[in-house]
């Protein structure tokens, strides 16, 4: 499945919710268009709260604290693309902090938080 949104109300997380929630789905892309910064806090997932996506696709920014957050609903991704993920001076390195068990394939761009 794949999402192109031009607006939305400043709250991905309860987006990307909805979506876990179809057990089904093995591909999930999604793209905002205006490519602003959006709140995407979630609270880390616990075992009941998992999804079962092989691919995931994040077209807009996010920092990484909050894409640790949403890959911990995802233990079975094997393929993920990130887009414009906000570095801070305080965040950990990125590869210490994405330990996906399935992961094979990871492509990353990150741009640095200028606030």
């Amino acid at each position: 499945m794949t999402a192109s949104v031009a607006a939305i109300n400043n709250n991905l997380g309860h987006i990307y919710r909805l979506i876990f929630h179809l057990s089904s789905l093995k591909y999930f892309k999604l793209r905002i268009l205006n490519n602003q910064a959006l709140n995407l806090k979630m609270p880390t997932a616990i075992n009941e709260e998992f999804c079962y996506f092989k691919y995931l696709v994040i077209c807009h920014p996010a920092f990484i604290d909050e894409l640790i957050s949403l890959l911990s609903y995802t233990p079975n991704l094997s393929h993920l693309y990130c887009y414009n993920i906000i570095e801070t001076d305080n965040n950990m390195k990125l590869e210490e902090l994405i330990k996906l068990t399935h992961l094979i394939h990871k492509t990353i761009t990150t741009q640095s938080d200028d606030s």
